[in-house]
């Protein structure tokens, strides 16, 4: 239960930071910053499977390579996380 407070509290003030510093940094920025703490946060993972040399994941179907669907997908990821970044800082906080 403990878990499920401290990520519902997290979640929330992930999208508090970017309301609080709207009017200042444009949400480009935000986006690129709130990435940038994710990929150090997942930097010491992929640096250990580097060392014990695990194999990636493999990215084909059926001999077909998946490397476009997923670029797809991680643009229209950094889309809306921009958009919706811009979202929270230009509507007021009581519709929020």
């Amino acid at each position: 239960m403990l878990w499920a407070a401290t990520a519902s509290a997290l979640f929330a003030f992930m999208w508090v930071l970017p309301k609080l510093v709207g009017a200042n940094v444009p949400a480009v920025q935000v986006a690129f910053l709130r990435y940038m703490a994710g990929a150090v946060c997942i930097a010491p993972f992929i640096i250990a499977g580097v060392v014990r040399r695990t194999p990636g994941p493999i990215v084909e179907v059926g001999g077909r390579s998946l490397f476009m669907l997923h670029a797809a997908r991680s643009a229209c990821s950094v889309g809306a996380l921009v958009f919706g970044v811009y979202a929270v800082t230009s509507i007021p906080l009581a519709n929020v």
